[in-house]
């Protein structure tokens, strides 16, 4: 077998156990009940509209065409193979298809480079087959950073080759259309072009004018489609607490988050698909060991990726490359929706050729010893990959490995205990939301649903009552538990007390269906 089918290989056969999952989480959101996605011959429709959760929610300042009319292929084809449009085989299977093929563009782009061997081949193994990645690949609406990377990285490699400008631009703003990071890519052609000279024919001024004609054009887009959608500017709190930080706070307290973002394509155990509130506390001074170690470790790296310019390009390229290509998600130049493992997908890129170099350097020097260290790398790396695709199952299977991976994380407890709840298994539900609202006791939702699991289990009608009372403190518009408390408080005799809440409730909605009942049971008028 050739380096090309062993790259394809290696990527495809690590997410075979990513093939037998359902839609899950954001997935059950964004496909079933989708019209773009149902009808992807509307192309004006889907190429002009937002990210959307379902057909309401806008999901943050997003606009990935790309990623929706390639769902909309995926539904069209699973109908012709005479599957439900929305069958999760041909969803899983076509993330992974091009996972293997964003593996083939590295290497490729790699041999442009001139990163023959051990660098190349090694790099887009260890980027086929990295843990970490398997939140963008397993999560079926995460498809968006595999389109950003492997057109972004098709993109590098058409400028290299010399292509016309149209298609290299062509290339980028199809990786812009995955996902908004994919502008990161544009950056790195004139670094490439700077670490890795070529004799021109002609000057590459009137290249880098038309890369920045088409980020215009793909920024205009941008704009146009989201002007109006103010929603799409909220993030909540507990799915990104940076939101309500300063932006000094705000960068001090990503230090941590990325030196946690680099420990785990070191030795990624402990991943995780959630770090919420309150996963990384907020750091407020440059005293700090997490901010003092991310400046040594940042200026180190600029000055070897200066010292090594000439004599090691790669190594200042991948040097160069990481920040760049977190440039859109790193929560430093803007606050995004979340903190995320998938965000790692394409700046991983960098690190995977820095270690795939640094190997090859010591091959040189040890021989065939370090070559078993790195196929050993390679094979522990996979299993890890293929035991963590399972965790993307189901959504019980999910929301559990959530809540044991962040157990300080307030939507990891929230969606574990509200999907028990919804189970019916109150008992195991409580213990999750009390750890909910102990992290966050500002969301209502919270108490509702504990005061729901509290009620089911018989506990004690204070702690019932408390949690419904915090949930209406929280939310007074809280219809629906508004009305249990009243059922609730009318069921323990206690009617006097039910008396305003229903009058509440019939103030804010006349036929709320649960009124007629209420005043029966108080005898009141309606």
């Amino acid at each position: 077998m050739n380096h090309w089918g062993l790259v394809a290989l290696a990527a495809f056969a690590v997410y075979l156990t990513a093939l037998p999952n359902g839609l899950v989480y954001d997935d059950l959101q964004v496909i079933p009940g989708n019209r773009l996605v149902e009808h992807p011959g509307d192309v004006w429709a889907i190429f002009t509209g937002p990210y959307r959760i379902g057909q309401q929610a806008v999901i943050g300042l997003a606009y990935r065409p790309l990623t929706v009319w390639s769902f909309g292929w995926n539904f069209g084809i699973n109908e012709l193979a005479g599957l439900p449009g929305d069958s999760p085989f041909g969803f899983h299977l076509l993330n992974v298809i091009l996972h293997a093929a964003t593996c083939i563009v590295l290497y490729a782009m790699c041999l442009r480079l001139g990163l023959g061997g051990w660098t190349g081949l090694g790099a887009s193994l260890l980027f086929a087959v990295h843990p970490v990645h398997t939140e963008a690949v397993t999560a079926v609406v995460n498809r968006s950073e595999i389109l950003a990377a492997l057109f972004g990285l098709l993109f590098l490699l058409l400028h290299r080759d010399r292509r016309p400008a149209w298609a290299c631009a062509l290339a980028a703003l199809a990786a812009m259309w995955g996902k908004e990071s994919g502008i990161t890519f544009l950056a790195m052609a004139p670094v490439m072009d700077w670490l890795f000279p070529r004799d021109e024919p002609r000057s590459r001024g009137a290249v880098y004018v038309t890369y920045g004609a088409v980020a215009a054009f793909w920024l205009g887009c941008w704009w146009w489609v989201l002007k109006d959608h103010p929603e799409q500017q909220v993030t909540p709190f507990m799915d990104n607490p940076l939101v309500a930080l300063s932006a000094v706070q705000r960068v001090l307290t990503t230090t941590r988050i990325h030196l946690h973002y680099l420990m785990l394509l070191i030795v990624p155990v402990g991943l995780s698909s959630d770090y919420s509130f309150n996963v990384f506390p907020v750091i407020t001074t440059i005293a700090n060991g997490y901010v003092l170690g991310a400046l040594a470790l940042g200026s180190a790296a600029v000055a070897a990726g200066w010292a090594v310019r000439r004599t090691h390009p790669v190594v200042t390229f991948a040097l160069i490359g990481y920040p760049v290509f977190f440039a859109v998600t790193s929560n430093v130049l803007v606050t995004i929706g979340v903190t995320a493992e998938r965000h790692l997908y394409a700046p991983s890129i960098a690190w995977c050729l820095l270690v795939a170099y640094g190997a090859w350097r010591l091959y040189m020097s040890f021989g065939r010893l370090v070559a078993v260290a790195f196929a050993a790398l390679l094979v522990a790396f996979g299993e890890l990959t293929l035991a963590r695709n399972r965790t993307w199952h189901d959504e019980l299977v999910l929301f559990r490995a959530q809540a044991a991976s962040a157990p300080a994380s307030v939507r990891a407890r929230f969606n574990y205990g509200t999907l028990l709840v919804k189970m019916g298994e109150n008992e195991r539900a409580v213990p999750e939301l009390e750890a909910a609202a102990a992290i966050y006791p500002g969301h209502p939702d919270i108490f509702y649903n504990l005061g729901n699991a509290l009620r089911v289990t018989h506990a004690d009608p204070e702690r019932v009552i408390r949690a419904y009372r915090e949930a209406i403190r929280l939310d007074p518009g809280n219809k629906p538990a508004i009305s249990n408390l009243a059922v609730f408080l009318t069921g323990l005799g206690r009617r006097r007390e039910a008396r305003p809440l229903v009058l509440e409730l019939a103030r804010q909605d006349p036929a709320y269906h649960s009124l007629r009942l209420l005043h029966r049971l108080l005898g009141m008028a309606p």
